[in-house]
């Protein structure tokens, strides 16, 4: 399937993917080489700590390619698919039935989106999560669907 580009309409049959900022994927590199550093060094001078620190930047090189290739929303035909976190089960949901956007706008650029939809269910979505260059179409594209 093809990925469209940021100022694209999503078409039916195509995805549109938002991406995550950069300064989750940074930080989580910047604690992996820190922490695999400490655990090289701590391996050198005989302590058996060292391996620790080498399972831990693993784990946050591991965070950090995932943040790095993860959309946090993917915009498909008429669903929203919401991933969060690593771990955590993506919300999915029906963009038919949205009935409104509620934010609070911080110095004209909303931090918090929820969508509000029919069965008065809603999905808070936030938007500093959001790639700086992609943030200003998602508010737009997410009016179109509402009712």
């Amino acid at each position: 399937m093809k990925t469209l580009a940021v100022s694209e309409p999503v078409p039916a049959g195509e995805q549109r993917n938002f991406r995550r900022d950069y300064y989750p994927f940074t930080a989580f590199l910047v604690l992996g080489i820190m922490y695999g550093i400490m655990g090289f060094l701590s391996i050198n001078t005989g302590l058996l700590t060292g391996y620790f620190w080498l399972i831990l930047s693993a784990t946050w090189f591991l965070l950090s390619f995932w943040s790095w290739k993860i959309p946090y929303i993917c915009i498909r035909d008429d669903t929203l698919i919401l991933i969060e976190g690593m771990g955590r089960k993506p919300k999915i949901v029906s963009l038919d039935t949205l009935e409104k956007l509620a934010y609070v706008p911080r110095i004209d650029n909303p931090s918090k989106v929820d969508l509000i939809f029919s069965d008065k269910k809603s999905v808070r979505i936030d938007v500093s999560t959001v790639h700086r260059k992609e943030r200003e179409d998602l508010i737009p594209l997410l009016r179109k669907f509402a009712k």
